[in-house]
């Protein structure tokens, strides 16, 4: 229901802040601007309508995700996640280029495109888009080292959704909100009881009696529980039955499980996972945010430098281009990324974290080349690189947070990491602003001017910057220097990762004969 809710706020907010930013544009409705303040009516209605927008795309957004990350197993996640949001990146490509070819230089039509093109897929998520819980897969096995040498154990990929049986959570308050009576059916089909453990040849009766308290119910389908229901103390920790009546058999090979966190709310808050990674995601988004909103303003510099004068024919469509490029690079890094981490995490059993230091490195490099890029034919490279890095963090850091945080309150979590590019981007863009208005003068006017000055964003302006990169080589020093920051963070990252496993680990035998619970 809560994939259904957000679609819908998608498709409202979408559809009311592209549509008032149209009227407002047309002259429909028509608001006071000839005041002596910055922050005009006029103004503040465009930022309430454009933070619809915002929240739109957020909530379309995050129930993609969410549905995506519950209908899939881990094995396969990271990869279908990356496929689904790859197409967000693509976006920027997509609708410009329609606009391009369509009705070039219109932008009522272009807002009218916006409108319709972003809240009609929210309702047709609406109709479709279900959570589909995946039954348990007999081949899925996961290596397990690091626990007295290594070993193999083989479990079932848990069900994710309101028929959820199978869990690897040592939080059995969690279990609560999912033992319902559609959860006492499933508990009676034969393909749900199968055993996570099938290496542990143990014996785990699942089907509660008639009579079974709920209580009762959850110890026993806890997939870790293995002692007999005599046995089982209601009040008992799951992690704490497995560790003491695994290790009471006879047996001769070690092996591990590792408990699956569910950090949410103001827990999330106070962890200091998440603000690591709110630290790191805010470093490499705002660097790439800052070179995606200002590329029409780097373009510019380069143009005017190279070529003495500015040429609005020209010159947009060279920003167009990077646009275009951007676009199409942070598509191809969500996919790429997605496939990357689940090939590195199946082959290895490493985290997945551990390629954050990689796109944190790839990022280091989109910003090194746009500082040695003088001519503005060359702007490509950056583009592609930085287009690279920005989807790779989107495409990786949200299967990170399920890993750290769990995937009950993924939706949650991650609205609350994505506060983080917002506040970041605003900042290394006004620090980019500064530092071109610093290296800016006024043109001379003629009595027939050519062309209008293009600042930032492709707002007309009366300054303009000649120098090329000495007008904003100031700012990449500083995302280098943030780059530098989040390398060295998200190595951290994956410290803090390897500890945690380590310690999250349950040591356990492989028995050698099953024991008998009769």
């Amino acid at each position: 229901m809560t994939t259904y809710r957000l679609l819908f706020s998608a498709f409202v907010l979408l559809c009311t802040g592209y549509l008032a930013v149209r009227m407002f544009y047309d002259g429909t409705v028509s608001l006071p601007t000839n005041t002596d303040s910055t922050l005009t009516p006029a103004v503040l209605a465009l930022m309430f309508w454009e933070a619809l927008t915002g929240l739109g795309s957020c909530a379309a957004i995050s129930a993609a995700m969410n549905a995506t990350a519950k209908s899939f197993p881990d094995k396969r996640r990271a990869t279908v996640t990356g496929l689904v949001i790859s197409g967000f990146g693509l976006s920027a490509f997509l609708f410009s280029t329609i606009a391009h070819i369509f009705f070039p230089g219109n932008t009522s039509d272009f807002l009218l495109l916006l409108a319709l093109g972003t809240s009609i897929p929210p309702v047709i998520g609406i109709l479709f888009i279900r959570i589909v819980p995946h039954a348990p897969h007999p081949n899925h096995v996961e290596p397990i080292s690091g626990v007295g040498g290594e070993g193999v154990a083989e479990v079932f990929t848990p069900i994710i959704g309101p028929e959820a049986v199978d869990r690897l959570d040592d939080h059995i308050e969690e279990e609560d909100e999912h033992f319902s009576t559609g959860i006492r059916r499933s508990l009676s089909d034969t393909s749900m009881r199968q055993p996570l453990l099938q290496r542990l040849s143990m014996s785990f009766s699942r089907t509660p009696s008639a009579s079974s308290s709920p209580q009762r119910m959850r110890s026993n389908s806890h997939p870790l529980t293995h002692m007999s229901d005599d046995n089982i103390a209601e009040d008992e920790d799951p992690q704490e039955m497995a560790t003491r009546g695994l290790l009471s058999g006879q047996g001769k090979h070690k092996a591990a499980l590792i408990t699956h966190p569910d950090i949410h709310g103001v827990k999330l808050l106070k962890s200091s996972e998440f603000w690591l990674i709110f630290g790191i995601l805010s470093l490499l988004s705002g660097t790439g945010l800052m070179y995606i909103n200002n590329v029409g303003s780097i373009t510019q510099a380069l143009f005017i430098h190279d070529n003495g004068t500015w040429d609005e024919h020209a010159g947009s469509k060279i920003q167009a281009s990077q646009v275009s490029i951007t676009s199409l690079g942070n598509c191809f890094g969500r996919a790429a990324i997605g496939a990357s981490a689940d090939f590195f995490h199946n082959r290895t059993g490493a985290p997945r974290v551990y390629l954050v230091t990689m796109v944190a490195v790839l990022f280091l490099i989109s910003q090194l080349v746009a500082m040695g890029i003088e001519d503005v034919k060359d702007l490509w490279l950056a583009s592609t690189v930085v287009g690279l890095a920005y989807g790779g963090t989107f495409g990786l850091l949200p299967v990170v947070a399920i890993e750290w945080f769990g995937l009950n309150h993924f939706s949650q979590n991650w609205g609350f990491i994505s506060i983080s590019p917002a506040l970041a981007s605003n900042i290394f863009s006004l620090a980019f602003g500064k530092n071109y208005d610093a290296h800016a003068s006024r043109p001379k006017r003629s009595p027939t001017p050519t062309s209008t000055p293009v600042a930032r964003g492709g707002i007309p302006s009366e300054l303009i910057c000649t120098l090329g990169r000495e007008c904003y080589i100031d700012s990449l020093r500083m995302t280098i220097v943030a780059c530098c920051l989040a390398i060295i963070l998200s190595v951290y990252a994956g410290w803090v990762d390897r500890r945690r496993n380590k310690t999250n680990r349950i040591e356990v035998w492989e028995a050698d004969e099953p024991i008998d619970r009769s």
